[in-house]
């Protein structure tokens, strides 16, 4: 899972930097850094805290940081890649800026 990736395509989405973004939520400019460089896992609160300055719900943070090697089970591989195919554009355009 690429969370951090995903809260800086977010971040970057809404145009705000990483201390705009750690000021709205109240969690360091370091710490907010380290998670989208992937260096540390935010914790459920955090993520609530990220999702909340970024107007996204943490659920579509997390689908769109699941990836299949996340998966273990084959057929639910395929599950996850087929939804998430079909889903994506969905997801995008309601939480996207650029939509």
């Amino acid at each position: 899972m690429h969370i951090g990736k995903i809260i800086k395509e977010a971040r970057l989405e809404k145009g705000y930097s990483q201390s705009e973004l750690a000021q709205k939520t109240g969690i360091s400019n370091s710490y907010l850094s380290q998670i989208e460089s992937e260096k540390q896992d935010p914790s459920l609160e955090t993520m609530e805290q990220l999702s909340a300055a970024l107007d996204v719900p943490t659920y579509i943070l997390f689908f769109k940081a699941m990836q299949e090697e996340n998966i273990q089970n084959p057929d639910n591989k395929r599950f996850v890649r087929e939804i998430k195919r079909a889903m994506q554009g969905i997801v995008d355009e309601l939480y996207s800026e650029k939509a």
